[in-house]
């Protein structure tokens, strides 16, 4: 996994640089980030999923390349319960981007990606790819319940530090918030799995949070 996700970040920036020296020193950060201890959702695993809905999807976004580079950095800077991880990943994400010679517009359109996941609401303009790029970091709730399971429990380990009453209160506010919702997903593409998502979160409720 990690050889073909080096070969596609080496394929993306070489659009737009030839500076292989600074494309390894940006994957290395990128790489070093997501291989952390700890983490054990927001990981390489949880990028080739996010790349593998892009590619499945492809013909509905709007700007590929900084669909791509949202996806690289939007938890690149991951502390559990931090209010400040999407902000500072916008930052690195802009500082980066730079320096590789993408687009000033279009890195202002990557950073609203990176920071829309802090609540994941779209307010605004409600452009197609912010809406994807949401769905796609929430597809995980519409799984079948062993992936979603597995996914819950992954999480759970992250906030390890947490004490197990504390966890549970905040997971279940954050899910009953995501219940409250008229719609979960933002597109026609994803409200068609909400069934399936509003299940699996009421089913993590009653069996792991009660």
């Amino acid at each position: 996994m990690a050889a073909n996700l080096a070969n596609r970040w080496t394929r993306l920036c070489k659009k737009f640089t030839s500076d292989e020296a600074l494309i390894t020193n940006c994957y290395r950060e990128i790489r070093d980030h997501y291989c952390e201890p700890g983490r054990y959702y927001h990981n390489f695993e949880h990028l080739q999923s996010l790349f593998s809905m892009a590619k499945k999807h492809w013909a509905e976004i709007e700007d590929s390349e900084a669909m791509d580079f949202g996806i690289w950095y939007h938890d690149l800077v991951y502390q559990p319960g931090s209010k400040e991880n999407e902000e500072r990943s916008a930052q690195i994400a802009a500082e980066r981007l730079r320096a590789l010679g993408f687009p000033v517009g279009r890195t202002v359109a990557v950073c609203n990606l990176i920071r829309a996941t802090a609540g994941h609401r779209i307010s605004g303009s409600r452009r197609r790819d912010l809406a994807l790029f949401l769905d796609f970091d929430l597809s995980i709730l519409a799984s079948s319940w062993n992936r979603y399971h597995r996914y819950a429990l992954a999480l759970r380990k992250e906030y390890a530090t947490l004490a197990a009453a504390a966890y549970r209160s905040g997971r279940k506010a954050f899910l009953g918030s995501l219940l409250q919702r008229r719609h979960i997903f933002n597109t026609e593409l994803f409200r068609r799995k909400e069934v399936k998502a509003r299940a699996n979160i009421r089913r993590e409720i009653e069996t792991s949070l009660t």
